[in-house]
């Protein structure tokens, strides 16, 4: 009986072992973060990121003769506290093209993305993706253009 309580006790505290204090060190002698400086971490990290912020994100063109080159504007601005630096944007297709600031945009800063959709022999609705790549949460940021290519 003795035995048996013995190892019932072992058992209990290594079972009792896994639930440590968040206040305790890891094996590798880093603290870890009680939640709500968990918490804070997450704020200050979204706080202190690079935020791009867009007029709009969709742009319907309407009807589009067959054929024709179309194109719009993305405004937008960076509404973080760092640099904006995009990297990458790229349409969904060939038929959509964008170009894109290369400088980086400093807070408080502005830029377009400029789209052209060559609508070629397509014929109906359309609905094509800008993906932007930058060092922005979110990343990446999407845009939308849409239309009707009507033909001759």
């Amino acid at each position: 009986m003795n035995r048996t309580w013995f190892s019932l006790s072992i058992g209990m505290l290594a079972f009792a072992g896994t639930f440590v204090s968040c206040k305790e060190e890891t094996s590798t002698g880093d603290r870890v973060a009680l939640p709500e400086e968990q918490e804070q971490i997450s704020t200050d990290i979204v706080e202190n990121q690079t935020v791009i912020t867009f007029e709009r994100d969709l742009h319907d063109f309407g009807d589009i003769p067959q054929g024709e080159k179309v194109s719009t504007d993305f405004r937008f601005t960076n509404t973080g506290k760092n640099d904006l630096l995009i990297t990458d944007a790229h349409g969904s297709c060939g038929c959509t093209v964008p170009e894109w600031p290369k400088e980086p945009i400093p807070p408080g800063g502005s830029g377009i993305i400029h789209v052209v959709f060559d609508s070629g022999k397509r014929s109906g609705q359309i609905s094509k993706k800008v993906t932007v790549t930058a060092n922005t949460i979110p990343n990446p940021n999407t845009l939308t253009i849409k239309g009707n290519v009507v033909t001759n």
